[in-house]
């Protein structure tokens, strides 16, 4: 399983996208008290991000489950990231752009959640439960390895406009996109060629994972 290559992407995604943000999570109230905002003012302010993000993780979840398409949902909230991560860049942080700040730093937030759904394509994807129970384990720990770094971005140094922060985490989405495009077509190829390979061979649906709405075969979920 960790020599095979459909495994590999599942994991850069997760090293890269969920790092991506990281930090927002941790430090996001001490970003918001760094604009003028009080502490118990600043960890309200800080609250609407997951929550919002919860509500779009269902929703992303919902369209996945009723039309297959893992890689759009992953590139959706990947475009949202980098989307909101150039906003706080570009921004001024002074007292007048605060609360434009804090609109994009809400926005970008609050971008759907999508780790689940990426659990769930790794896992759709392996042949077997043995195969399914090692990549969960690889994958867990490449998350948890995650936040050994992603907590990291945000130094007092480079408070309050933090560029550093942000172009790291804007290199980091920009992995994450690159990785999930490239993952989707590879998968959509190798279906391609399968139904071609296979077109008609009923010996085939050993192989075969799923069968779409059309009653085609596939190996691969993307």
């Amino acid at each position: 399983m960790l020599t095979d290559w459909k495994t590999w992407p599942y994991l850069i995604v997760c090293l890269s996208g969920l790092q991506s943000v990281n930090g927002l999570s941790t430090w996001g109230a001490t970003i918001i008290k760094s604009l003028g905002f009080t502490s118990i003012r600043a960890n309200l302010l800080n609250a609407p991000a997951p929550i919002i993000a919860a509500f779009g993780g269902v929703a992303l979840a919902t369209y996945v489950d009723r039309y297959k398409r893992f890689g759009y949902a992953i590139m959706f909230a990947a475009i949202w990231t980098i989307a909101g991560v150039v906003a706080l860049y570009h921004l001024p942080v002074t007292q007048k752009g605060s609360w434009a700040f804090y609109a994009a730093l809400v926005v970008t937030g609050a971008a759907p959640s999508w780790q689940p759904i990426n659990v769930t394509w790794l896992s759709l994807n392996q042949k077997s439960p043995q195969r399914r129970a090692i990549a969960y384990a690889v994958y867990i720990g490449c998350s948890n390895l995650g936040g050994t770094y992603g907590n990291q971005v945000f130094r007092g140094s480079d408070a309050p406009l933090y560029r550093k922060a942000w172009i790291a985490c804007l290199s980091l989405a920009g992995v994450w996109l690159a990785v999930v495009i490239g993952q989707t077509i590879t998968f959509q190829w190798a279906n391609a060629r399968y139904i071609k390979k296979h077109s008609g061979n009923h010996d085939s649906e050993a192989e075969q994972l799923y069968v779409d709405r059309k009653g085609r075969q596939f190996l691969y979920y993307w």
